[in-house]
């Protein structure tokens, strides 16, 4: 089995236990982190081992779009999922000045809506970025 590994990151600690939960009873290797700052620092150092970024999109200090920019940055194919509460123009936003589609699951959601959508975005191949001129 290809183990898969997921990198979640929500400022609401319930919700970080409860997906990170879910995933691993789906077999997922899950990485949790509670803020943007703690999931920078995991992937400078296990970047090349996550396969999938999914983050809140509203946090403090900085939100899951600008994380997600930062991440992909560092490397392009990550696959990255956004959850969201609130108004889904930040990930718009993300789309469009990445030139990528991303999924996004609305919050509140059910343990089966959350593994249906780690699955389809993990079986779809890796996005990479596409340059300003394509």
């Amino acid at each position: 089995m290809n183990l898969r590994t997921i990198l979640i990151v929500d400022d609401d600690p319930d919700v970080l236990a409860m997906m990170g939960v879910i995933l691993q009873k789906d077999g997922y290797a899950v990485i949790r982190a509670a803020s943007p700052t703690e999931a920078t620092r995991i992937f400078e150092r296990k970047a090349d081992s996550i396969d999938l970024l999914l983050t809140d999109v509203m946090m403090p200090k900085m939100n899951g779009c600008d994380l997600a920019t930062k991440l992909v940055g560092m490397r392009p194919d990550l696959r990255v999922l956004f959850i969201t509460g609130t108004d889904v123009e930040p990930i718009r936003h993300f789309n469009v000045t990445m030139h990528r589609d991303c999924a996004c699951l609305p919050k509140p959601f059910r343990a089966e809506a959350l593994r249906d959508v780690v699955s389809e975005v993990l079986r779809e191949p890796a996005l990479k970025m596409q340059s300003a001129g394509s």
